[in-house]
């Protein structure tokens, strides 16, 4: 070590003045430790929107996993992740779902030990909040533990690495909270702000939309009133990837209110978004893939 400071070759005058950056950065570390310590576990709250409790975990690893519960009593978790400045106040968050898209927020820790975070209106490429709104969600914490329960179902949003599994993926979640929403409603979302699900849906490789299928009265397949929404994942030009849709389909058999869901993927990258699957009546419904489509579940 006496070997080391004897190679510094700047004079002793600039010393106190490449110190106090020094000190500076240390302070700065040890509160980012401190904080991001503090934020690891689980975190708790109620969407205003379906009155349904949501959890954020943040683990070690600068992950953010997002439990979104399911009516049919599974729960599917989004990774995200994320990255914290406690130097700001209020403090910052960016949360992201890759590279490309980054959201960026505010957050505090509260005296009660609580988390208070601003959602509204987050949305990646927007402006951070420089304030709360009254409507930020207060999170109150549930446990230390980071680790998801087996049952729940991590989902990677979309990377260059995992681009043709997560389509499905992203369906099956945008489906989910579908499902959610008209059980609640009676109807179903025109789009994801009245999900509340905060998420962008053009990509990097893939443009999503919801396509409501049926009119407000509904319809009905032989003996049976149904009512459906869809949702396309058309790929980006150039890009050679598959077309995916996935339907759900909400009906009653036997006096039950029943979902039944179903994705399809092309077998080509060109497919048009109006592509409708074949529905064959019965005592429960039996859902065909269109042509040139093929069923993934």
């Amino acid at each position: 070590m006496l070997a080391l400071i004897g190679t510094v070759k700047a004079p002793l005058v600039n010393a106190q003045s490449a110190i106090a950056p020094t000190v500076a950065q240390a302070s700065a570390a040890a509160d980012t430790e401190s904080i991001t310590n503090q934020l690891l576990g689980q975190w708790q709250a109620r969407d205003p929107n379906t009155d349904e409790l949501v959890t954020f975990i943040f683990t070690p690893e600068a992950k953010l996993l997002i439990v979104l519960p399911d009516k049919e009593g599974s729960a599917i978790a989004i990774e995200m992740g994320y990255q914290i400045d406690v130097t700001t106040q209020p403090m910052q968050l960016e949360v992201a779902a890759n590279p490309n898209e980054v959201a960026q927020t505010i957050f505090e820790l509260t005296n009660e030990g609580k988390l208070r975070l601003e959602l509204d209106g987050i949305d990646p490429g927007q402006p951070r909040p420089t304030a709360f709104s009254t409507s930020a969600t207060l999170f109150e914490k549930i446990s230390d533990s980071t680790t998801l329960p087996e049952e729940v179902q991590v989902v990677e949003l979309e990377t260059q690495k995992s681009r043709p599994n997560i389509p499905t993926q992203f369906i099956t979640i945008l489906t989910q909270a579908q499902q959610a929403y008209y059980l609640e409603n009676g109807k179903f979302a025109a789009d994801t702000a009245e999900l509340g699900i905060v998420t962008n849906l053009e990509t990097q490789f893939y443009r999503y939309e919801i396509v409501p299928q049926g009119d407000s009265d509904g319809s009905a397949i032989g003996d049976l009133p149904i009512q459906s929404v869809a949702i396309t994942a058309l790929p980006k030009p150039d890009t050679e990837l598959p077309s995916y849709i996935g339907w759900l389909f909400i009906t009653e058999i036997e006096g039950e209110t029943t979902a039944i869901r179903r994705i399809c993927a092309s077998e080509e990258s060109s497919i048009a978004s109006s592509t409708t699957p074949t529905i064959v009546p019965g005592d429960s419904l039996e859902i065909l893939c269109p042509a040139g489509f093929s069923s993934l579940r």
